[in-house]
């Protein structure tokens, strides 16, 4: 299996669902991957359901991609993430973050995606790997992006729920520890 680090999110609600583009056609990655229109086809005619994973760990899906379609730029994906999971409330919340900090700091590539896929049909070209047919396995959430021109750029303005902080998951966890503990020295 091979990956890509190609994501653009448009848009993330409450209810863990974005949208944006998982794969950028036209562009030279930093592995010399080109993705040409039209490779995603024979995968997206297949009507498999696509898992959304966090950092390629196949036991770590954090979601699926509800809707894949090529358009022109690329291909075009919107997924739903498990809020109700640690690792998805953790995706969604760096999402948000990532979006503050985009309007100060330049965060390109930083968060975005890479799908794990295998090469069906590919030539070279002046060093230019061209995938011309690519069967599409997952789309994972990755700390830095091969390709920066792929990447977050908008997050809707939502209204506010309820998230875990790391500080209130570290202090339930201390509390189960010493329940745990206060019950064991009980015995």
């Amino acid at each position: 299996m091979e990956f890509k680090n190609l994501l653009e999110i448009k848009s993330i609600e409450p209810s863990g669902e974005f949208t944006g583009y998982l794969a950028v056609f036209g562009n030279v990655d930093s592995d010399n991957d080109l993705i040409v229109k039209g490779a995603f086809k024979v995968s997206l005619a297949s009507r498999r359901l696509i898992p959304i994973l966090w950092q390629h760990i196949i036991v770590e899906p954090i979601g699926v991609w509800i809707e894949l379609k090529e358009d022109d730029y690329g291909l075009l994906a919107k997924g739903k993430l498990a809020i109700d999971t640690e690792t998805g409330m953790r995706a969604y919340a760096l999402l948000k973050l990532l979006m503050e900090a985009g309007k100060t700091f330049d965060a390109s590539g930083v968060f975005a995606l890479s799908i794990g896929y295998k090469a069906i049909q590919k030539t070279t070209i002046r060093g230019v790997r061209n995938l011309l047919e690519i069967k599409l396995f997952e789309g994972s959430f990755v700390t830095f992006s091969a390709n920066t021109d792929c990447n977050v750029t908008d997050v809707k303005a939502t209204p506010e729920i309820e998230t875990p902080t790391a500080a209130n998951a570290a202090e339930t966890k201390m509390l189960n520890f010493k329940e745990t503990l206060a019950a064991h020295e009980l015995r």
